[in-house]
């Protein structure tokens, strides 16, 4: 093993970062040595290739090991900061803060508006806002999240425009063409309460007779929220309410999303992003709330959304979702997420 390594990639075991390794792998391997630390559960759903670039961190006897792969790092990029074990653990080594960049996610940002008033959260809080307050750099490309990161933690770090995965880049797809003409609605990315299901789902009782379906992932996330959620639509819409409680494969999802007519995402936060560029870069209509800074990112680049207060069922017109398609295409490209990275990794 190498007696330094350039970029050290701390993760956790999520459902886009085999593709991120894969990504780090074909296009800056020659640049360097890379080397991710997936933090979490030992076993995983989202599988990624083995190799030497990439260690499980899993126990608090590997503690040391993490603290001396910090320390002969040239950078850290730490992917969330979810995981109050590795926050305090950064925290710990202000020598590293100046070499360190927080891949911001959304739910790390976010926890500042949701803190409960219990000790353990607020002190973790604490910890997380003298981190952030000293972190070197900050990767997002969603500018109203830096300001709010700013505003709430006190962030002084650079901003690096940089779209993170893989997920969020817009791949021509082919939109799935139904021989019936249901209305497929798409109700939220998850089950987590931020979707603010059940809000929609009373907001649209008033279609319940309309020839629609209302498909609703749920297949990750809080179960007893998601249970919720599926007993309300069963006893709005009956039949006509779909809750997708199995976890899909890329492709799978890709064909999913292809089938969607509108998408609705009620979150109150920046949250379901890849799904969102997704489904604009095929032409697809999608609602979200006015006042979040997924909004004002898109409004700033001239693409047309709906406003799930002011909901009606009926799709965008044609030559409104092909300018929404083609702004998508030329905005979040993979060529464009390399350059981005391109400025940090080497």
């Amino acid at each position: 093993m190498a007696k330094y390594i350039r970029n050290l990639h701390i993760c956790p075991s999520e459902k886009f970062i085999p593709s991120y390794i894969e990504f780090v792998r074909k296009y800056f391997e020659a640049d360097g040595n890379h080397f991710a630390i997936i933090a979490g559960k030992s076993e995983s759903a989202f599988f990624y290739t083995p190799g030497t670039d990439v260690r499980k961190y899993t126990s608090t006897a590997q503690v040391a090991q993490l603290v001396y792969d910090i320390w002969r790092s040239d950078k850290v990029i730490v992917h969330g900061l979810l995981d109050p074990n590795v926050v305090k653990l950064l925290a710990a080594q202000p020598w590293a803060h100046k070499k360190t960049y927080w891949v911001i996610w959304g739910a790390d940002l976010y926890a500042y508006a949701r803190r409960k008033r219990n000790f353990r959260q607020a002190a973790n809080e604490r910890i997380k806002a003298y981190l952030i307050r000293r972190i070197y750099g900050l990767l997002t490309y969603i500018p109203g999240d830096v300001e709010l990161a700013r505003k709430w933690y006190g962030a002084t770090g650079t901003h690096f425009d940089c779209f993170m995965y893989l997920s969020n880049i817009y791949r021509p797809r082919s939109a799935v063409r139904k021989g019936s003409d249901v209305i497929n609605i798409q109700l939220g990315n998850s089950a987590a309460p931020t979707n603010n299901h059940i809000e929609v789902l009373h907001q649209l009782g008033k279609y319940r007779d309309e020839n629609i379906n209302i498909l609703t992932p749920l297949s990750y996330g809080n179960r007893l929220y998601a249970e919720n959620v599926i007993n309300v639509g069963k006893r709005i819409f009956g039949e006509k309410f779909v809750a997708i409680t199995d976890f899909m494969s890329g492709n799978d999802y890709s064909d999913f999303l292809g089938s969607i007519d509108i998408a609705i995402f009620n979150h109150d936060r920046q949250q379901a992003m890849g799904n969102t560029i997704t489904l604009l870069g095929m032409g697809k209509t999608v609602f979200m709330r006015r006042d979040i800074t997924p909004w004002q990112l898109f409004s700033s680049l001239g693409i047309t959304l709906g406003d799930v207060e002011y909901f009606e069922l009926k799709k965008f017109r044609p030559e409104v979702t092909e300018e929404n398609s083609r702004r998508i295409a030329a905005y979040f490209s993979e060529e464009r997420l390399v350059d981005q990275y391109a400025r940090i990794l080497r």
